[in-house]
């Protein structure tokens, strides 16, 4: 641990400083010397305050690690912290991980009997979190006065991507099997939005998508999944099983990845061009009869957008590499998946009958035998 002002890193990117970490347990305390041992052993500029009430001022781009009583009289006062690793009675980890959880501000819960590893790794995440957040909105804020004063964003949107980047290899690092996951589901989604607003016949015959929701698009896909970086490493293998096959509190975990993900989105300063990111992400695992989370929308309810990149998002997740539990299926048998999903009244038929007829899959397996693909592969 070393005061504010340093300089550490995530990817490519560099970050001055980090946020202050606030501990609620008194510094004597066991969990005031493992936050303070954990802070200790991270390669990481963090300043560590022990205090019992911290302002909302100070405390708004800040991790607070606390127990649900003081962490509850935070939230009380009005105090809304970018990240939270509660500590939960042992007795009552499990309902309360699972309320807590739904709970966007979470980032980490934790039950004893704690130990450094689980410590460090929760605030590793936390920090993580916040930085990405911060990076986010600074380099979101510059993306827009480009846009604004109308010049090309070229500089700043590389950047931008780069940021993005960082956030999805976070992610991926920790699960292989989904190495380019996010980036090959932002290609397809944009390449059939394109399809869908080519149509000159059919459904979407008079549907036209902007140039500017192309790239609301693009920056959704490629960021639908960020809310992942607060899921425990044993979680992100089991994303894409059956919701029906997880324990409720794994499913309820896993699900709140989503509303992780709108909170991030959430945070940074879209201009008008790209404002429409965060509710295109947020509405990626809703389905057209309502049995989709996290707000069980129906039909027309959900964004057209959001409707395309599910379908993309699906047929990735079936194709892409093995996983322990599950073997990946050729592009014909993950259609018919599909095509099951719109009988079930699950997905857009419509839509899929743009990613069929405009072969938008084999577009993906064309990109990536092109020079410099690598990345999603």
């Amino acid at each position: 641990m070393r005061s504010a002002g340093l300089t550490g890193s995530l990817g490519s990117l560099r970050f001055m400083g980090g946020p202050t970490v606030f501990c609620m347990f008194p510094r004597s305390s066991i969990e005031g010397r493992l936050v303070r041992d954990a802070l200790d052993s991270m390669d990481d500029s963090l300043d560590l305050i022990f205090s019992g009430s911290p302002g909302a001022a100070s405390v708004g781009s800040a991790v607070v690690v606390g127990d649900l009583s003081s962490l509850t009289a935070l939230a009380g006062g009005g105090v809304e912290p970018a990240a939270l690793v509660p500590v939960l009675p042992a007795a009552d980890a499990t309902g309360l991980a699972a309320a807590l959880l739904e709970d966007p501000g979470v980032v980490w819960a934790l039950a004893p009997p704690l130990d450094l590893m689980k410590v460090r790794a929760a605030l590793r995440h936390a920090v993580r979190w916040v930085r990405l957040t911060g990076e986010a909105r600074t380099m979101s804020e510059r993306l827009g006065r480009r846009l604004q004063s109308g010049k090309e964003p070229s500089p700043t949107e590389r950047m931008f991507e780069g940021l993005a980047g960082a956030a999805v290899a976070e992610i991926e690092s920790r699960d292989p099997a989904t190495a380019g996951h996010s980036a090959r589901v932002a290609f397809l989604s944009v390449e059939l939005a394109e399809a869908i607003g080519a149509a000159r016949r059919g459904p979407f015959a008079d549907v036209r998508i902007s140039r500017e929701e192309i790239r609301e698009l693009h920056y959704a896909a490629l960021l639908h999944d960020v809310g992942k970086i607060a899921l425990p490493g044993s979680l992100l293998a089991k994303c894409e099983r059956p919701r029906a096959d997880l324990p409720d509190v794994e499913r309820l975990e896993i699900e709140a990845h989503v509303e992780r993900t709108r909170r991030f989105l959430a945070r940074i300063p879209w201009v008008a061009g790209l404002s429409g990111v965060p509710a295109i992400a947020y509405a990626h695992h809703e389905r057209l009869d309502g049995s989709g989370y996290p707000r069980g929308l129906k039909g027309l309810e959900i964004p057209l957008l959001s409707r395309a990149m599910t379908i993309c998002d699906i047929f990735d997740a079936a194709t892409s590499r093995d996983r322990p539990d599950r073997r990946a299926v050729s592009a014909e048998r993950a259609l018919a998946i599909l095509r099951d999903e719109v009988k079930d009244g699950k997905l857009d038929g419509d839509i899929l009958q743009v990613f069929v007829e405009a072969r938008v899959f084999e577009r993906l397996a064309a990109r990536a035998r092109q020079p410099g693909a690598g990345s999603m592969s």
